[in-house]
């Protein structure tokens, strides 16, 4: 059996971790997500070294490097990171060396795609759920029965044979990651990939020793477990990501999925990472937008199991983080999306120790005349507050729709609503608040479906979107204020001004309102061909949007960043987002705003066309700061340009 370390309630996310030989220095760890950056024949590239690094740096106990398919034949993409051979192996010691050298531990995930394979990567045409057959460069898939996922391509049920390659090349890969340098290996049975899919019976449809009974749909997944264990050193951990449930009737149960960690404990398997879902596409089946989803299930699988246990899905904050390690529910906390937003959130948690962050970034910390990093505490009305005057919040709407939102400066402030565009989110708003002068009340807002707000509604107009702003400004009282929005946000915050005229005093658009091909109200057939172009190629599509607003000389690494964040953005409000302003009539709208509207366009974008047909209604002023996305680029340029809107 393993050694480890038990969670006493009180311990905090800065408590080391002792598993096996292997001391985690703290319990704030990366979750493994797929980068599809993979060099040649599956090697790690620049991409990875700066990725995974940023967040060593940026003071995370533990990086887990995402999924490393342990055979070609098991990758998702052909874009995926491999640890079959020992090219791969050199290639991740660069990974390893640097992360260790900042004193976090090395991680990897090791992974068999099965039915989920040979598929596009996300942001190309259908993305995850486009297929890429054999004979366009794809492979043959296997699965525990001939049942595809969703669009993808049907796997052929695998034989004995095919499960005794799996098992070894799962040990195989796991020698390789020792090779490579990492001290941890986790085996990932989740999420609808090949050991889940033998798990559950809504994938496994078997008659033989590997299906039917929860004992014998356990058999391959155990089988992997014990020879990882034994091909890894005694010494290192091996983790195992499980699934919770399916979300679905006639899935893995919570019952079951006790049952398969007591028997993972048995083997010898010292940390359980929980999670959920995944395992077929309907709708219906995903977990639900929950803060902390899976951490009561990560709860129930550690004490039935006597294992480690690390919740992962919808962590975003420390706070969340603090109470799930504190109160003795989990043992760490596996984070994503979030150290996507901020490499630095481990770091937060001690932005009072100098110490703790890199020398070469001291002169940060010395020379700010305003924080930049802030230690979160948690009133008892259950926000979460960086500092005396910082708060994240939320405010609940109908359709089971939650707005999250960050307040920043002095309440008695002039007060400035920022509003971000499609795609975006509110930390794209961070440097500039930083910029502020510091009397300022900034209420930066997440529109529902972006960043951390969620909504399970069916209506994605301006004006339900202008509502959901509407119901942040009820909530912080709010009587005066300028509404700011970049691109969609920028017919958010005319609707806005629209609705609450006595509130708004003025409405500022940051590069939107003045592209005549996507603002104002379109022929119903040029609009309907827009629309399709996004559903025909949500990708291509988005490229276009990104290129539309890059004035020539942009550079490529900045549009290559800003698609990739677009790409993203949650469906189907992706898509129905675009719908909502192609029809939008902003006409209507600005006859109906009473506030004073300000455009701040691009110059070298802006076309005289638009000044002439809104020129009289609308004041537009000619920026040189950058691309269609200049707020990010120039915080402090466009800082200067909204503190001019303000009062006083």
């Amino acid at each position: 059996m393993s050694s480890t370390d038990i969670t006493d309630p009180g311990t905090t996310p800065l408590t080391p971790l002792r598993l096996r030989e292997v001391t985690v220095p703290n319990r704030l760890w990366m979750s493994p997500m797929a980068q599809y950056a993979a060099g040649q024949d599956g090697r790690p590239t620049d991409w990875h070294l700066v990725h995974y690094g940023a967040r060593a740096v940026g003071g995370v106990g533990l990086v887990m490097v995402e999924s490393n398919a342990v055979g070609p034949l098991h990758r998702t993409t052909s874009a995926d990171l491999g640890i079959w051979n020992e090219d791969q192996a050199a290639a991740h010691r660069r990974l390893t060396s640097f992360i260790a050298g900042r004193g976090a531990v090395p991680a990897v995930q090791l992974l068999a795609a099965g039915r989920k394979g040979s598929h596009r990567l996300p942001w190309h045409g259908a993305g995850q759920n486009g297929p890429v057959g054999v004979a366009d460069g794809g492979w043959e898939l296997i699965g525990p029965s001939a049942v595809p996922f969703g669009d993808l391509s049907v796997p052929r049920e695998a034989t004995p044979a095919d499960l005794d390659e799996v098992v070894e090349a799962f040990a195989h890969a796991a020698r390789t990651a020792h090779l490579a340098g990492y001290e941890v290996v986790e085996i990932h049975a989740a999420h609808g990939y090949l050991l889940h899919q033998f798990l559950s019976p809504l994938a496994n449809h078997r008659t033989d020793e590997y299906g039917g009974s929860l004992q014998n749909r356990m058999r391959l997944p155990l089988d992997v477990a014990r020879a990882v264990r034994a091909a890894f050193p005694p010494e290192k951990p091996v983790f195992v990501r499980v699934t919770a449930t399916d979300w679905a009737e006639g899935g893995i149960t919570l019952d079951e999925a006790t049952m398969f960690a007591k028997e993972l404990a048995g083997v010898g398997i010292d940390l359980l990472d929980v999670t959920s879902g995944v395992l077929v596409r309907d709708r219906e089946a995903r977990p639900p937008q929950r803060e902390g989803v899976n951490v009561d299930f990560a709860d129930a699988l550690g004490k039935a199991s006597g294992l480690a246990v690390a919740p992962v899905g919808q962590i975003g904050g420390l706070a969340l983080a603090r109470e799930v390690i504190g109160s003795g529910r989990a043992d760490a906390v596996l984070i994503g999306r979030a150290l996507l937003r901020d490499p630095y959130l481990a770091l937060r948690v001690r932005s009072g120790d100098p110490a703790a962050w890199p020398a070469q970034y001291h002169r940060a910390l010395r020379q700010r005349t305003r924080p930049l990093m802030h230690t979160a505490r948690t009133h008892t009305s259950g926000m979460t507050v960086t500092n005396e005057n910082t708060a994240d919040r939320e405010v609940r709407r109908t359709h089971d729709t939650t707005i999250r939102y960050t307040v920043s400066g002095p309440d008695t402030g002039p007060k400035l609503v920022l509003i971000h565009g499609w795609g975006c989110d509110r930390t794209d708003f961070d440097a500039i608040t930083r910029a502020l002068p510091p009397h300022c009340r900034v209420v930066a807002v997440d529109l529902a479906e972006h960043g951390e707000s969620r909504s399970a509604r069916d209506v994605w107009t301006m004006e339900e979107f202008a509502e959901d702003v509407a119901a942040v400004l009820a909530a912080e009282s709010v009587r005066d204020c300028v509404v700011v929005g970049h691109s969609l946000g920028g017919a958010v915050a005319v609707e806005v001004g629209r609705r609450l005229p006595g509130t708004v005093s003025q409405v500022a658009a940051l590069d939107a309102l003045h592209y005549l091909g996507l603002f104002p109200t379109q022929d119903p057939r040029d609009s309907d061909a827009f629309v399709r172009a996004f559903r025909e190629d949500f990708a291509g599509a988005t490229r276009g949007l990104v290129e539309g607003g890059s004035p020539k000389g942009t550079d490529p690494a900045l549009k290559d960043a800003y698609f990739a964040k677009m790409v993203a953005v949650r469906q189907p409000a992706g898509i129905r987002s675009i719908e909502g302003l192609v029809h939008w009539d902003m006409d209507a709208a600005l006859a109906g705003t009473a506030p004073p509207v300000t455009v701040f366009a691009v110059r070298s974008i802006l076309a005289q066309e638009a000044v002439d047909r809104y020129g009289d209604r609308i004041r537009i002023v000619p920026v040189d700061l950058g691309s269609h996305h200049f707020h990010v680029e120039s915080p402090e340029g466009t800082a200067e340009l909204l503190a001019g809107l303000l009062p006083g």
